[in-house]
């Protein structure tokens, strides 16, 4: 579990006028920031992102429904700040993909090139950082930096494991303005302090830890395939078994089918997903919508209304989709609260991320974060006292759930599902003896 916390600055500190830089908010000197930067290049040569970079540009957004958009054949992949992780992987299926033309001409600027070094600095992704490591052609928007490094100074793999670090993140924290939409912008980018020892070094320092995160994705692996096979113990053990089922540009809708639907778009009735559901009603247990076995609790809280007053906030990037756990958080004072920071959380509550629900950002919240906030992108769900918990998180991060979620989607740039498509998901309620058998196993 990492802790970001910097709420413990006391309320009035003293900045001199020779300390000042180009910002002049309170939170930009925060004692808890200078201490750590202080500690940049104690051994080695300080540069800036700027001076050691050959550019550093952000891309555009071309218009929601405009025509700029196309279908992943033929299409050049757009990538967001959501699309970003610590594996340097994109995930190509889930980006949205630009013509040609648009890539080559309004957003020649921000054409990615192998080694490139992406950092989010709008949202809620603000201070992730990836590298881009492949050879194909690409794009960003202006929510993601690019900062093309000049090799002969700086190892890309170098600079990104720096701003992955303590010392990275702190300087990109300090320079995100605590407004409704946090952002950092390009100038603010270049100012980055980096010790920048000789290259061999930096080399052997980037291999290390690419070993490090190597073993690491290695374990994540394990548990993911031990997680994977705990989703197949319970469909198994309740006698569900879900085809596979590819998807299909051509099928046949019945008009039963679009009237018990009651949708109308193609997506909606793709097979893979009536196969899934298909699969539920041959189950030989009782099959329930999430409403009758849950609370959708609408409670929220307003952190801004005690401005010094720290809180605990969880987003939804802080769900690891692997394991299904909270494995980050912040510590933030009120007056520094995201305007999505609302939604109460208590201990045994089951957060569901309402964006993108198909990647399984769905967590059990834990005693620790008891009466804390979290994000209002999600769904916070109570198990009703005949329901067990455990049981309710397996089912609904199993491929028999996460069909369903993908499948109520809406909205094709930003899907998400709302409150009223997720109480309608299906799934097999056992008794509550069986459902604390499977637990038992699962733990």
């Amino acid at each position: 579990m990492v802790r970001e916390n910097f709420s413990d600055t006391p309320i009035a500190f003293v900045v001199r006028y020779s300390e000042l830089e180009e910002r002049v908010d309170p939170r930009y000197y925060k004692p808890a920031y200078l201490s750590v930067i202080s500690a940049i290049g104690r051994n080695s040569e300080l540069k800036t992102l700027k001076e050691i970079s050959v550019s550093i540009n952000s891309g555009a957004t071309p218009l929601a429904k405009g025509d700029a958009y196309v279908e992943k054949d033929g299409g050049i992949p757009f990538i967001r700040s959501g699309d970003l992780t610590e594996e340097n992987i994109i995930n190509y299926d889930d980006v949205l993909h630009i013509k040609k033309e648009i890539h080559d001409k309004a957003l020649k600027r921000s054409r990615l090139r192998k080694n490139d070094v992406l950092i989010a600095i709008v949202g809620a992704t603000i201070g992730k950082v990836s590298i881009f490591t492949d050879d194909r052609e690409a794009n960003i928007n202006q929510a993601i930096a690019c900062v093309r490094l000049n090799e002969e100074i700086g190892n890309p793999l170098y600079v990104l494991h720096f701003l992955r670090s303590k010392l990275g993140q702190v300087q990109l924290d300090r320079l995100k303005r605590p407004v409704a939409r946090a952002n950092i912008n390009l100038e603010e980018v270049g100012r980055i302090k980096i010790p920048i020892p000789p290259r061999l070094i930096q080399d052997s320092i980037a291999e290390l830890m690419e070993e490090a995160y190597k073993h690491r994705k290695e374990k994540f692996k394990e548990a993911e395939d031990l997680l994977v096979g705990i989703n197949d113990y319970v469909l198994d053990r309740l006698v569900i078994e879900i085809p596979e089922v590819e998807e299909k540009k051509t099928f046949v809708v019945t008009l039963k089918d679009l009237k018990e639907g009651k949708r109308h778009d193609v997506f909606y009735y793709q097979p893979k997903y009536t196969a899934a559901l298909s699969a539920l009603e041959k189950s030989e247990w009782e099959t329930k919508p999430l409403k009758d076995v849950t609370k959708l609790l609408s409670e929220t809280r307003d952190p801004t209304k005690t401005p010094e007053k720290p809180f605990v906030y969880v987003e939804i990037s802080n769900v690891d989709t692997k394991l299904g756990e909270i494995t980050l958080y912040k510590e933030l004072n009120g007056k520094e609260a995201p305007s999505r920071a609302r939604m109460v959380i208590r201990k045994g509550d089951i957060v569901v991320s309402t964006t993108r629900p198909y990647r399984g950002a769905i967590a059990i919240v834990p005693d620790m974060f008891d009466d804390s906030i979290g994000s209002t992108g999600f769904a916070v769900l109570r198990p009703k006292e005949e329901n067990n918990s455990l049981y309710l998180h397996t089912i609904l991060r199993s491929k028999l759930c996460l069909a369903q979620l993908e499948q109520r989607m809406t909205g094709s740039n930003y899907p998400a599902i709302t409150t009223g498509e997720l109480k309608k998901i299906k799934m097999p309620v056992p008794p509550i003896e069986i459902q604390n058998g499977h637990n038992r196993k699962i733990k």
